[in-house]
């Protein structure tokens, strides 16, 4: 088989379509890296145009794991200008959104759309919409992954969550929990500073007397255990010390 050397870069893109187009996609990969492995021997604009074909075989060839080598290979060749830099970055998002890599996609396309340069950019648009593509399925994706952590979370740390939350978005559902979470941490912890403060002149028995008040009253089971296991530690302490 001929050796991409023997082709210009317009060349070597037709005979890649052509090897592509019959399936061959072994005979074009070794067509492209015979060349590659040439390394630094070669133009790096020669090594760019070797790694975008390559990166084309592969995505045909539907070989994820190459094509993100390939990739990285190919940016670290840098960029001529700002619209290269910026193309490449909509190509590998595009990439990652075609692997189901949907926040490394939205995460290109927010480092494109946050680059100054691209309000005169050409492909604006697109990056645009791909964004907002890639932002819905990622927010459909956390959703569920927020609901089942925030259930978890609320079942291991007692939180009592009220009937009309059912009907609340995740997020307003998390803030809900977290706000009660923080109230009974509060609670909790303003006993703690009383019972080992030695400024406090609040009586033992005072302090006993507002901790089971806590205990009675609190709803985040969690906080409740730790108030029962300071007002353990308080009464076994007061205990030996009377003997």
């Amino acid at each position: 088989m001929r050796s991409a050397r023997e082709f210009g870069g317009r060349k070597l893109k037709d005979r890649v379509s052509d090897l592509l187009g019959k399936g061959q996609f072994k005979e074009a990969r070794r067509l492209v890296q015979d060349e590659l492995d040439l390394g630094d021997s070669i133009p790096k604009r020669r090594q760019i145009d070797l790694l975008n074909s390559l990166i084309t075989i592969e995505l045909r060839a539907k070989r994820p794991v190459a094509v993100l080598e390939a990739l990285s290979q190919r940016r670290a060749l840098g960029y001529r200008n700002w619209q290269e830099r910026l193309d490449e970055g909509l190509s590998a998002a595009a990439i990652f959104a075609r692997f189901g890599k949907l926040f490394e996609a939205r995460a290109e396309l927010t480092k494109v759309l946050r680059d100054k340069n691209c309000l005169r950019w050409d492909s604006l648009l697109r990056a645009l919409e791909l964004y907002v593509e890639m932002d819905v399925a990622c927010r459909e994706e956390m959703e569920t992954i927020l609901t089942e952590a925030s259930d978890v979370a609320i079942h291991k740390n007692g939180i009592p969550v009220a009937s009309d939350q059912t009907n609340r978005t995740v997020e307003e559902k998390i803030k809900s929990v977290s706000a009660t979470y923080r109230a009974a941490s509060k609670g909790y912890e303003a006993l703690l500073l009383r019972a080992f403060d030695p400024a406090n002149l609040t009586s033992r028995e005072a302090l006993l007397k507002d901790i089971r008040e806590y205990i009675s009253s609190e709803k985040v089971a969690f906080f409740v255990g730790l108030g029962q296991e300071l007002s353990e530690k308080l009464t076994s302490s007061r205990v030996s010390k009377s003997l």
